[in-house]
């Protein structure tokens, strides 16, 4: 009697539990992610409506993989493309680029420079360090009236000029035509006519032994300067452009700082005349020395 009352009350308790749930206690929900699999079902429409969905997974899922090989000739097309696009970001310097062609000439007159004196940097540097050994030298060397001194002399006017140039046009963004060529005159004029006023000056107030050191001392150091700005260009043309402003920069400071130490050693050799003349020393030393400078800082700020 017990047992049945076991049995009979388990089942109506089970009864009573599966009338209560509606789906199954059992089954597993993944959320709005998860499609659940299709029912089957014997009409044909739910049949291939099921199927239909079935064939969207499959061509929706985004973890496909295609095992379709690329073609030799596909091979060639992507290659092609390759190689076209990096000639063409590395040809952005046109054969007919005016720079290209003054560095070629520069390089020239380096190498030509060098045939005629081997060891002409060298003295140059030595005569930097030493002024018995430049006083020495200029005696051999007339002066730096000299075919190396004057190539040096003609390389450090050509590079200056394509220096300031490079700086108006990438720095500046000035545009016009016969920059270079306006350069060159300009800077020909006023380094060379520095040393025309200064031989005419030596010549009026008999003082023509300190005047021609001072001259000599003054060649010397822009032949060692036409060197760097050498350098400078080279980079400048081939480099890129993001580097512009600091090698602006870079040739600024490299000038003022040859400038500062010719002044230094400018006022070391007229020692012996700023303490007899030091009125006419200030004279030409405003004069001929800052005024120049002045100017040229004036000018280029109202142009630029």
């Amino acid at each position: 009697m017990v047992r049945c009352l076991l049995i009979l009350s388990f089942f109506i308790v089970s009864k009573m539990v599966c009338l209560s749930q509606d789906t199954n206690p059992f089954s597993v929900f993944h959320g709005e992610d998860t499609i659940s699999a299709p029912i089957i079902s014997d009409d044909a429409s739910t049949a291939a409506t099921n199927e239909q969905e079935l064939n969207k997974l499959k061509v929706e899922n985004p973890f496909t993989i295609s095992h379709i090989p690329i073609r030799k000739n596909q091979y060639k097309k992507i290659e092609s493309l390759k190689t076209t696009q990096k000639s063409s970001d590395k040809e952005t310097i046109s054969i007919s680029y005016i720079p290209l062609w003054i560095m070629c000439l520069s390089l020239c007159l380096l190498a030509f420079m060098l045939f005629l004196k081997r060891n002409h940097i060298n003295v140059l540097l030595r005569s930097i360090m030493n002024d018995n050994f430049m006083r020495m030298t200029g005696y051999d060397e007339n002066q730096g009236r000299s075919w190396p001194y004057l190539i040096g002399y003609m390389l450090f006017i050509i590079n200056v000029a394509l220096f300031i140039v490079l700086v108006l046009q990438r720095v500046f963004d000035v545009k016009q035509s016969y920059m270079i060529l306006w350069g060159i005159i300009f800077c020909t004029v006023f380094f060379v006519g520095k040393h025309l006023v200064a031989g005419f000056f030596s010549w009026v107030f008999n003082y023509d032994k300190e005047s021609g050191f001072y001259q000599f001392m003054i060649i010397s150091f822009r032949n060692i300067m036409s060197l760097i700005f050498l350098a400078l260009n080279i980079v400048f043309v081939f480099g890129s452009p993001d580097w512009s402003k600091a090698l602006a920069m870079l040739g600024v400071g490299v000038f003022l700082m040859f400038l500062l130490s010719r002044y230094y050693k400018g006022i070391k050799i007229a020692r012996s005349y700023i303490n007899s003349h030091f009125f006419q020393f200030f004279i030409y030393f405003c004069a001929f020395e800052l005024a120049p400078w002045i100017i040229i800082y004036k000018l280029v700020k109202d142009l630029l």
